[in-house]
């Protein structure tokens, strides 16, 4: 097809949509997959930048569709109604292509992303496609020089991570695609692994991923970025599914605010004398207010602060103004700017400053909050004498009165330096259930609910959460980067002036009384009442800031006879297992930082210290995978020596690259070790290595899919039959699984199937000492460190009184306190236990000279007596 053709075509379907209605721009924009919101002149360009950039035969044949759609004759003039439509046709016919191209994805250095005001662009530093109908990719590498390096130390430059449909012809959001997991460096920054019901928008809108903190900060050093689908998006009817999303790693300049608001003032002001006047006229008549004067607000609606700098949104046709500097304050990690008095679209390129009111608070009496304004004269009248304290959202203490002659401009200086101590405070609200409260909620509850919310608190760059740990803080959305809750919403609730200092004693202070580890319950006395006082006492407010929905589920969930089956099958306490991570996890760096409180019990354990996990001792620097190779009775394919050798990547200190393991990496060591080693020696560094794998949450998510004869639950079934060693290696990998909480959530979904195991073995005269204390440790990693973990009644009383007849065997120190813990654990599940114990004479005196004991032996002392 010439050139002139296609030109001809285009140029009709421009001419063509001109004509169209809301409802037809937006089904081309539908066909698109491009957003359908905002106003017709809005769509119409969104159209006709579609057509100018990417006019493909399928577009063009959806016009044409439309365009007979819209002429189709009616019944009763059906010949004239054909000859119109034909003779329409013949003035502007859409000619389409005879042969449609190969549809090829764009290049991902085309895509192009909408300016962020307060981070802008240096450089695109690596991009790379992520077609929806592909399983595993490549690896982003890329290396930072000596210049970036400079820049981020000093906080000037920033490294993010930012994704969008795979689309050239427009700007777009960043969107958060479903089902996508990514890592930086073994670290994850994205785990968006959340239910969406069918149909549902295949992506949300969400700010890009800051990367800085996981970069390697030295020169010429390999930073790598891994990606997968953890399902493919394609198994669901999503809206708005693209091709490709567009991954692209970039340097962003850290822009002050104080640059941002200079630019504005630099600006063109907003004019008054333009269509807006007549927008306001018409607004005013049509609700039968037709009048001269206007009266106006001189209160910011962010900060109810009276007006420093006026300005607003040349988008806007009311009068009155927000503040400029605490709008930008408010917008800083915002990807759409929008008017807080008439929600129309305020992006940081059509902000100004308003002249006119300007004028009005230069000449305005320091005790006046509102005027009226004579739009034909220009003239301000004052409405109030009323004296106006200046208003802070945040510390009562330091509410000074102005005094009657102050000058306007002091009290502006003086706000102005009030506004820079200001601190954001945000509301993060997670849907606990990942969407199972709103699929089954109604049918269970009789009413529908929209989620099982938890809640967090973010100010000062931390995010507080309250869990069965007690208080402690993160990073803002740590738990949904760990992948133990869904993306939150993120609501602000103004502005605070405490100090960190004044924030951490009062934290303390409750940590000590109102919210300690063991006071925590699901429905009575959980995160969202530490929310409440919480955010009551940042920003000063008798009455509660919490949405009123959460605060009344639990109580509406007590009240229904199916509401505690409900929550029996969610995630009750998504912070415990982070805060778990937190105290399992010796480094300074960890993301999960505890409050110590003074009192001795942060769990259900009264007067006994927090437990940790007991993991294997294995060197993590030298293990040896390299030495599986020639173990094999077979030669192995260049494939699976590949695979091996990605392995082994991720332990050398040196590492050239830093793969992600998929489902093929974790079958082949299986396999290798049942298959194709038989010696001992080699069976055991393969289980070492499993150990040492099954520390990484997304490693555990891959276990628990694999099925058949080589799935762990099936080869720990045979493990009688194997030598001790062995044994001893392969119930260390399960101790190592239930040490995170993706394996807890595994063993306990499977936990009839080893239920019977760990009974059997424990009750076993063949198993070896060593064997039961192995097992012994997979159910203290179970169920002594995230409390609300439990066992069925069948399985706890099963596996307990196994357990109360091998406990009067000699045992070391260490062996002791893990017996007792465990068997404390199982018996505050089912009081029945101490009742078996008591029968068989159990007596925990055997451990009195095992002086660190001592608390757990009152423990089981108290709850005797009480049997």
């Amino acid at each position: 097809m010439s050139s002139s053709t296609s030109s001809h075509a285009k140029s009709n379907a421009l001419e063509s949509i001109k004509n169209y209605r809301v409802s037809d721009l937006q089904a081309v924009l539908d066909f698109a997959n491009l957003s359908r919101q905002g106003h017709k002149r809005d769509l119409l360009q969104r159209c006709k930048s579609l057509i100018a950039s990417n006019f493909t035969p399928q577009l063009a044949n959806k016009i044409q569709q439309i365009n007979n759609s819209r002429t189709r004759p009616s019944r009763s003039n059906h010949v004239s109604s054909s000859s119109s439509s034909s003779s329409s046709s013949k003035n502007h016919p859409i000619v389409l292509p005879k042969t449609p191209p190969i549809e090829v994805l764009p290049q991902a250095n085309h895509i192009q992303f909408i300016n962020l005001p307060f981070f802008e662009k240096m450089r695109t530093i690596e991009c790379s496609n992520m077609p929806i109908d592909w399983h595993t990719f490549s690896p982003m590498r890329f290396i930072l020089n000596e210049t970036d390096i400079d820049l981020i130390r000093k906080n000037i430059a920033r490294i993010f991570l930012r994704i969008a449909p795979t689309i050239t012809y427009e700007r777009h959001n960043d969107v958060l695609p479903p089902y996508l997991f990514v890592q930086c460096n073994n670290q994850p920054v994205i785990n968006n692994n959340i239910s969406k019901q069918v149909g549902s928008q295949a992506h949300s809108i969400s700010f890009p991923t800051d990367i800085t903190d996981k970069i390697i900060l030295k020169a010429n050093t390999t930073n790598t970025l891994n990606y997968l689908w953890l399902q493919s998006p394609t198994t669901m009817s999503f809206k708005n599914l693209p091709k490709s999303y567009t991954l692209s790693i970039q340097l962003v300049h850290c822009v002050s605010l104080d640059t941002l608001f200079d630019l504005i003032i630099k600006r063109e002001p907003y004019s008054n004398k333009t269509d807006n006047d007549s927008d306001i006229e018409i607004e005013i008549e049509d609700i039968g207010l037709m009048a001269t004067r206007h009266r106006v607000s001189l209160l910011c609606p962010i900060t109810q602060s009276l007006i420093i700098v006026p300005a607003k949104s040349s988008y806007c046709s009311h009068l009155t103004c927000f503040d400029l500097k605490a709008f930008l304050l408010m917008n800083e990690r915002r990807l759409q700017w929008t008017c807080p008095l008439c929600k129309k679209s305020a992006s940081f390129e059509s902000l100004r400053i308003d002249e006119r009111l300007k004028t009005i608070l230069s000449n305005v009496p320091p005790n006046c909050s509102t005027v009226e304004i004579d739009s034909s004269t220009d003239c301000q009248y004052i409405l109030d004498s009323v004296k106006q304290e200046k208003f802070d959202v945040t510390d009562t203490t330091h509410v000074q009165q102005n005094n009657e002659d102050e000058s306007i401009q002091n009290s502006s200086n003086n706000l102005l330096s009030n506004m820079s101590n200001f601190t954001s405070v945000k509301l993060y609200i997670y849907d606990i259930s990942h969407g199972l409260a709103g699929a089954y909620g109604s049918a269970l509850l009789g009413k529908q609910i929209d989620g099982v919310w938890h809640t967090g608190v973010g100010v000062y760059g931390r995010e507080y959460l309250y869990g069965s740990s007690g208080i402690s803080y993160t990073p803002p959305e740590e738990i949904f980067r760990q992948g133990l809750a869904p993306k939150p919403k993120a609501l602000d609730l103004g502005q605070t002036k405490k100090t960190l200092a004044e924030i951490q004693s009062w934290i303390v202070e409750k940590s000590c009384s109102n919210f300690r580890g063991h006071q925590y319950d699901l429905l009575d006395w959980n995160c969202n009442n530490f929310s409440d006082e919480f955010t009551k006492y940042l920003l000063n407010s008798t009455s509660s800031l919490i949405p009123e929905e959460i605060l009344e589920l639990p109580r509406f969930v007590k009240t229904t006879p199916l509401g505690r089956m409900l929550l029996s099958f969610l995630n009750k306490d998504p912070i415990s297992a982070a805060q778990q991570q937190g105290n399992n996890n010796n480094s300074a760096d960890s993301p999960m930082h505890l409050i110590q409180s003074n009192t001795t019990s942060n769990t259900k354990f009264d007067n006994i210290p927090v437990r940790h996990c007991i993991l294997p001792v294995t060197d993590k620097i030298k293990p040896r995978v390299s030495l599986i190779e020639p173990m094999c009775n077979r030669t192995l394919s260049s494939n699976e020596k590949e695979l091996l050798n990605d392995i082994n990547q991720l332990f050398l200190p040196d590492a050239t690259y830093s793969p992600m393991l998929t489902r093929q990496h974790l079958m082949l060591l299986i396999s290798l070790m049942v298959n194709s080693i038989q010696d001992e020696t080699g069976q055991k560094i393969i289980l070492e290595i499993l150990q040492l794998l099954s520390e990484y949450e997304y490693v555990i998510k891959i276990l628990s899919e694999i099925k058949g004869q080589e799935s762990p639950i099936e080869l720990l079934k045979t493990l009688n039959d194997q030598p001790e060693e062995i044994q001893i290696e392969f119930l260390r990998w399960f101790s190592s699984i239930a040490a995170t909480s993706n394996g807890r959530t595994m063993l306990i979904d499977i936990q009839d199937e080893i239920a019977p195991f760990f009974t059997d073995s424990i009750h076993h005269e063949i198993s070896s000492s060593k064997v039961k204390y192995e097992i012994i440790v997979i159910l203290h990693n179970l169920l002594c460190i995230n409390t609300d973990i439990r066992l069925s009644f069948m399985n706890t009383i099963s596996i307990g009184s196994a357990m109360v007849q091998y406990m009067s065997t000699p045992v070391n120190i260490h062996e002791a306190d893990t017996f007792l813990a465990v068997f404390i654990a199982l018996a505050d599940a089912e009081k029945d236990l101490y009742g078996i114990a008591k029968a068989m004479e159990f007596s925990p005196d055997y451990y009195s000279s095992i002086v660190a004991c001592q608390p757990l032996i009152e423990k089981i002392n108290v709850n005797f007596q009480a049997v």
